[in-house]
């Protein structure tokens, strides 16, 4: 009879703990579901817009799916509609279904013999030219397209006559209290101004938090070396672009700050741990995830940390796009990849593998490849022999479509050309720009003491410009020429080059305790200030907003 009762209350004790385990079962699957269903979609659309969506997603064909997921581009310079290149353009549109262009800047051709071989032949694009274009490919496509634009630092970075704004990390140096209103001016007119050409998703903001010296490619780029100043303004920028309208894109994801190895040239590697990428390269991003971003743009970058596959950038990479973006960050809008041009990825692989292996890894648009008919052939066999299943390639193609809605394509396409004058460039936006410029100016050091001057207004100035216009310049970015010559023990030398030849020799800038790096006092040379040691004064310098580039002066 005991055994019976104790055999009854083991049974009873039994079953509790089946029970108790089953509701921890039940509490950590429910923990798990949320957190795989806590995907955010940035795209808000009201019944109107998901209806498109669903009809048109269920009208499209194979290869009009395909399409949606190439991004091709052009420039934009004038273009006759009876031209060989858009005739190229019209058959991208017509015969390729792509979703989008680029937008990029003008070139100018030259001769292939010159007495100067660095001659520069890239121009800004116009504001027409573009509007105009777009409203043609527009009135071809099937579908909406959706259009790109690399206005980094406005629309004017790409298009004459447009708002200009300094680079970011000119805007990183406005004083806090002002940097976030400013930051997201910029965004708000770069939006508007965008959507009068008819480009509806800017590649903008870079979250990449600049913390290497000897970055060729992101410098003064990014907002700065502290990852919490570049998130807040990262968000500031994704609230500013979502109040004009526009798609933001932060990139490079998840962080092209600390390389030293330029993308455009090559694979960088970035070989940090977990702990340190979260800490450091992840905290911009999450924060513009956060606020609603609904694009990211991936990277052509290593981490072994985050995929140990060899050789296999993050552009291509399932456990980075996938699990760490989509799932532990809950990202749900828009993937690009960078430009396929680049060599980091054009030199791994041919455009039609590299297409594949880019929306296997997660991406949804595959973005300026050399070769957008490869590519576009290259998805339609994968999808055929089964490596793209028609879910994988669903998933892109709704987000997509519900990315197009949600900027009023589904409504409206083409954009008023008697608006562009109206809404590009203007006193207006031109104020605030100059406020921006204004503001982000720095005094570095000023050991002795010589501020405020004590000179009268007729008081002599020499004022240097970086940018060489007769050596052939054009509106490259001059700050590309000033990189560190070396650090030790603290100091950043940093040495000011033109053509290899040493303008204002090297000096020393030391930052104190703080250990700010060099890629801050190379910017000083290139838009902030710098005291060559020729001159022993005072160096002030200033990112024209009107002209887009950076120029030193200095009190003679």
């Amino acid at each position: 009879m005991r055994r019976d009762r104790h055999h009854g209350t083991k049974a009873r004790n039994d079953s509790w703990c089946v029970f108790s385990c089953f509701r921890v079962f039940v509490a950590l699957s429910a923990c798990v579901a949320v957190s795989a269903s806590a995907v955010r979609d940035p795209f808000v659309l009201d019944k109107a817009a998901e209806r498109w969506v669903e009809q048109t997603k269920k009208k499209l064909t194979l290869d009009e799916k395909i399409g949606q997921l190439i991004v091709a581009s052009f420039e934009s310079n004038f273009l006759s509609t009876d031209s060989d290149t858009f005739d190229t353009l019209a058959s991208l549109v017509r015969e390729y279904h792509v979703g989008g262009f680029h937008v990029f800047g003008a070139s100018q051709p030259a001769p292939t013999v010159l007495l100067n071989p660095g001659y520069g032949t890239v121009i800004l694009g116009q504001p027409f030219s573009t509007a105009f274009l777009i409203n043609r490919l527009q009135a071809l496509s099937a579908v909406p397209l959706l259009n790109t634009g690399d206005f980094e630092t406005g629309v004017g970075f790409r298009l004459f006559g447009a708002t200009a704004f300094p680079r970011q990390m000119a805007m990183g140096a406005i004083a806090p209290g002002e940097d976030l209103r400013l930051v997201k001016e910029e965004a708000r007119i770069t939006a508007i101004e965008s959507r009068a050409l008819g480009v509806q998703v800017n590649f903008a903001p870079i979250a990449d938090v600049n913390n290497n010296p000897r970055n060729p490619v992101i410098n003064t780029r990014s907002y700065g070396e502290d990852p919490a100043r570049v998130a807040a303004l990262v968000g500031a920028y994704v609230q500013g672009a979502r109040d004009g309208g526009m798609i933001a894109t932060i990139k490079h994801f998840p962080g092209h700050g600390d390389t030293d190895v330029d993308s455009h040239l090559g694979l960088p590697v970035i070989s940090f741990d977990r702990a340190r990428l979260d800490r450091l390269e992840l905290v911009p991003f999450r924060r513009g995830v956060e606020q609603g971003a609904a694009a990211v743009m991936a990277a052509h970058i290593e981490l072994p940390a985050l995929d140990p596959s060899p050789s296999t950038p993050a552009t291509f990479s399932q456990p980075i796009l996938g699990r760490l973006l989509r799932e532990e960050l809950g990202f749900g809008g828009l993937i690009y990849t960078d430009s396929m041009s680049m060599d980091a990825v054009a030199k791994m692989l041919p455009p039609d593998e590299a297409a594949v292996r880019a929306v296997l890894g997660g991406a949804d648009l595959v973005l300026h490849s050399p070769d957008p008919v490869a590519a576009f052939k290259g998805l339609k066999a994968a999808v055929a022999a089964g490596r793209i299943s028609q879910a994988r390639l669903d998933d892109s193609v709704e987000r997509v479509l519900r990315a197009k809605a949600s900027v009023g394509l589904h409504v409206e396409r083409a954009v008023d050309l008697d608006a562009v004058p109206e809404k590009v460039g203007g006193r207006a936006h031109q104020a605030i720009a100059q406020e921006a410029s204004a503001r982000s100016i720095t005094l570095v050091k000023d050991e002795r003491r010589q501020l405020p001057l004590g000179v009268t207004r007729d008081t002599p100035v020499l004022y240097l410009s970086v940018l060489d216009y007769p050596s052939g310049w054009q509106i490259a970015a001059p700050s590309r020429t000033f990189i560190p010559s070396g650090a030790a023990g603290g100091d950043a030398h940093v040495r000011l080059l033109r053509h290899g030849r040493n303008l204002g020799g090297a000096r020393d800038c030391r930052r104190g305790g703080d250990q700010r790096q060099a890629a801050d006092h190379a910017f000083a040379f290139a838009s902030r200030g710098v005291w060559p040691r020729s001159a022993g004064k005072i160096v002030f310098s200033r990112q024209s907003s009107v002209f887009s580039h950076e120029s030193v002066s200095l009190q003679s």
